[in-house]
């Protein structure tokens, strides 16, 4: 999943979910999952935002 954020950055959780093929809640486990180890972060507000590659990722 962490390579499709780098490589789709700024998308919402509906393109991940027409990516995957796993329901919604486990999909926002598997992200917030990211989010907690800092890997991906949530920019933007509500659904204006999208997932990006942390900025203090290496």
């Amino acid at each position: 999943m962490y390579d499709i954020i780098t490589t789709n950055p700024g998308k919402r959780l509906p393109f991940y979910l027409s990516i995957f093929d796993i329901k919604v809640r486990k999909l926002e486990h598997r992200l917030q999952k990211l989010k907690d180890e800092g890997r991906i972060e949530y920019r933007g507000k509500g659904k204006a935002g999208g997932y990006w590659i942390s900025s203090t990722t290496d």
